[in-house]
């Protein structure tokens, strides 16, 4: 498995579409998820994903929306991945000071409440899954 992320914190290789440096086929499975829709020319990227894609492998996208459902869980689960230092919010969040953190936690506690539900946070939320298959068959 090769994770690849624009972010460094995120990923051992640090790069992007739709240069990515592997070989045409190298992958039976690309996955994208939530990345497409912020490149700055989407087409581009999903070519790059087909190219690095073996025959007969899969190209797996998710962006913003189409798919519809409710996200539930733990009240605190989204304030404590932030916390942590997860993504590029975490990243902004675990650089400011302890003051600023506990600034952002009591807004984070103000704005959620009026999305908990039986004790759980509770929000809609889309997607658009899309999957193609690379032509040719694996192993040929």
């Amino acid at each position: 498995m090769v994770a690849v992320d624009p972010d460094p914190d995120m990923a051992g290789l640090t790069v992007g579409l739709p240069d990515l440096p592997f070989e045409d086929g190298a992958f039976d499975l690309v996955v994208a998820a939530f990345v497409v829709n912020h490149l700055d020319d989407p087409r581009a990227g999903v070519a790059e994903m087909a190219r690095v894609t073996a025959p007969g492998g899969r190209v797996v996208a998710t962006i913003w929306p189409s798919i519809t459902w409710t996200h539930r869980g733990p009240v605190d689960e989204l304030w404590d991945g932030a916390a942590a230092g997860i993504g590029g919010i975490g990243a902004t969040i675990a650089a400011q000071p302890v003051e600023v953190r506990e600034r952002l936690r009591a807004a984070y506690e103000q704005e959620v409440g009026a999305l908990v539900v039986d004790d759980e946070l509770c929000f809609s939320t889309e997607a658009v899954l899309g999957v193609g298959m690379a032509p040719g068959r694996m192993g040929e």
